[in-house]
């Protein structure tokens, strides 16, 4: 039996990734990890040319990096590098059963967004193909398995094969990159399990969830602060870490 795995991307390319603070997104998981006997596993060095390939898309690589660095591994949670978890947090990988892929519903932010990038991705790049709205997961945290590696290696190669048209789609729509590709390949190829808001908080500010009283902390296990979070995700990355492990 392999280790559990936290995959994470934090690659720092240009001034806002320096701004971010992303460390307090890694100590966070790495404190985790140690008490749920998991492994963190940290991308930090690019893989393509980023002209080519944003490093979003180097979520789809984590079965290669695993075996390239030689590392048994069983399940995966990729979480996004603007995340805290909850240092209490229950041990997530036990919601997975084998074949499942697991990840919370985007429908707790804008709906127009997810409407879009359903729209003109099933249009422009999936022949037609669509799912109900409800459906659409957030990629800032996703939880699958091995079985899911020949899936994740067939969207390598369509992103090779695609990215032209994905880019163009992309840039003149305003609508998502990586996180619409997931959502089609994982309804078309794998069973998708959504888990509850409190394993992805996305959109806080929009649910007035953040503030100084740190409400957030108590209505759930893993903070997402994506979508614009005010004055930055880096403030509140820094504020909540020092705020749960005091």
């Amino acid at each position: 039996m392999g280790k559990n795995i936290v995959y994470m991307v934090n690659i720092v390319h240009d001034e806002r990734s320096i701004s971010q603070k992303y460390e307090w997104s890694v100590e966070s998981w790495k404190n985790w990890c140690k008490k749920n006997n998991a492994e963190l596993f940290i991308l930090d060095q690019m893989l393509y040319d980023i002209e080519y390939m944003a490093p979003q898309w180097y979520k789809t690589f984590i079965f290669d990096l695993l075996e390239a660095n030689e590392i048994d591994y069983n399940k995966i949670l990729y979480v996004d590098s603007d995340t805290i978890v909850h240092p209490n947090m229950p041990n997530i990988f036990e919601l997975q059963s084998d074949g499942e892929f697991c990840a919370v519903s985007n429908r707790f932010g804008s709906v127009d967004w997810v409407l879009r990038s359903l729209e003109n991705y099933s249009k422009h790049v999936f022949e037609g193909y669509t799912f109900p709205y409800y459906e659409y997961f957030n990629s800032g945290v996703m939880l699958f398995d091995k079985s899911h590696k020949p899936m994740l290696k067939n969207m390598q190669e369509f992103y090779h094969t695609n990215r032209d048209l994905l880019v163009q789609i992309q840039t003149k729509l305003g609508v998502g990159k990586d996180q619409p590709v997931f959502n089609f390949f994982v309804q078309k190829e794998s069973s998708l399990k959504l888990l509850p808001y409190e394993y992805n908080m996305q959109d806080l500010m929009r649910f007035e969830a953040i503030g100084p009283d740190m409400l957030h902390t108590r209505c759930g296990w893993i903070y997402h602060f994506n979508c614009g979070v005010k004055p930055s995700p880096g403030y509140w990355m820094e504020q909540t870490y020092k705020y749960l492990e005091q």
